[in-house]
C-alpha cells in the first residue's frame, strides 16, 4: 500500500518540474506514478491547472477539471482561484465571472484572494458599483464570522492595512456584528485613531454592558487630547450609572473634568 507521503513527494517533484516549464515531463511522472499506486490528488492538479494557465493556456488549465472530475477528485478554493487568476492573466474577463459563480455552485467557499481577484476583474471592467459591492460582502462575511485575520489579510492585500478610514469601517462593522473583542484586537493594532474610532468601540462597549472598559477607554481618549462627542460620553455616564456604578459615574466626570482642564 503506498502511503501519502509518496503523494506528497510526488507533488514536490511534480511542482518543480511545472516551475521549470517541463509540463509535458510533469505528466509523464503523474502517469508513472499512478502505474506504481501513487495516485494524483487535489494539490497534484491545482499544480497543474496553475502552470497550464501560467505558461499554455487557460483552455489547457481549464480541461484539467475534466481529469478531476473522471478521477473523482473535487477541486478546492485553491483550484478555482488559480483558474480566476489564468482568466484574469488572460483577459478573460467575463470568464473570471462565471468560474466564481462556478465555485459557489460547488458550495466552495470563497477566499480574499477569490474576492481581491474579482474586484480587480470589476475594476478593469469599469464596474465600480460591482466592486464596491464585493468589497462590502466580504467585509462583511468576515465580520460575521468573526475571522479578524482573516481580514487583516484582507486589509494588507488590497492595501488598506494602513488607511484609518477603512481601519475605522473594520472596527464598526465588528462592533455592529457583536464581535466585539474582534474590534478591540483591530483597534489595539492601530498605529493612529481618532475620534471616530474611540466612539464606535465606546457605544459598543456600553450595548455590551462591558462598562468599565468603556469608561477606561473614553478617559484615555479624552487625556489623548482628542475631542470626543458629548453622546459617547452620555452613553459612558449613563450606562455606568443604570448598572447602580453612580459613584464610578461621578468618579469619571471629575476625571474628565481634570483632564481637559490639562488643554485650556
Amino acid at each position: 500500500m503506498v502511503s501519502r507521503s509518496s503523494t506528497r513527494f510526488s507533488n514536490i517533484c511534480i511542482a518543480s518540474i511545472c516551475k521549470a516549464r517541463h509540463l509535458k515531463r510533469a505528466e509523464i511522472v503523474i502517469i508513472d506514478g499512478t502505474i506504481l499506486g501513487v495516485l494524483p490528488d487535489v494539490v497534484t492538479y491545482d499544480t497543474l491547472i496553475n502552470a497550464y494557465s501560467r505558461f499554455v493556456s487557460f483552455e489547457a488549465a481549464y480541461s484539467v477539471l475534466d481529469r478531476m472530475k473522471e478521477a473523482c477528485i473535487n477541486p478546492d478554493v485553491f483550484t478555482c482561484n488559480s483558474l480566476i487568476a489564468g482568466a484574469m492573466r488572460h483577459c478573460l474577463l467575463s470568464k473570471c465571472m462565471d468560474l466564481f459563480e462556478e465555485m459557489l455552485e460547488w458550495r466552495i467557499k470563497a477566499d480574499v484572494w477569490s474576492y481581491n481577484t474579482l474586484m480587480r476583474c470589476f475594476f478593469k471592467l469599469g464596474k465600480p458599483d460591482e466592486m464596491n459591492r464585493t468589497h462590502t460582502i466580504l467585509m462583511n462575511g468576515l465580520c460575521e464570522e468573526g475571522d479578524v485575520y482573516g481580514a487583516m489579510e484582507y486589509m494588507n492585500v488590497v492595501g488598506f492595512n494602513s488607511n484609518l478610514v477603512a481601519l475605522n469601517t473594520m472596527v464598526d462593522g465588528w462592533c455592529k456584528a457583536d464581535w466585539i473583542d474582534c474590534a478591540l484586537k483591530i483597534f489595539d493594532s492601530m498605529d493612529t485613531r481618532d475620534s471616530f474610532s474611540h466612539s464606535s468601540l465606546i457605544h459598543n462597549l456600553c450595548k455590551d454592558g462591558r462598562f468599565r472598559c468603556a469608561s477606561k477607554l473614553l478617559l484615555s481618549c479624552v487625556r489623548s487630547g482628542m475631542s470626543i462627542l458629548p453622546s459617547t460620553k452620555h452613553a459612558v455616564f449613563d450606562s455606568l450609572s443604570r448598572s447602580g456604578c453612580q459613584r464610578e459615574a461621578k468618579r469619571l466626570k471629575s476625571e474628565i473634568k481634570l483632564a481637559l482642564s490639562a488643554f485650556v
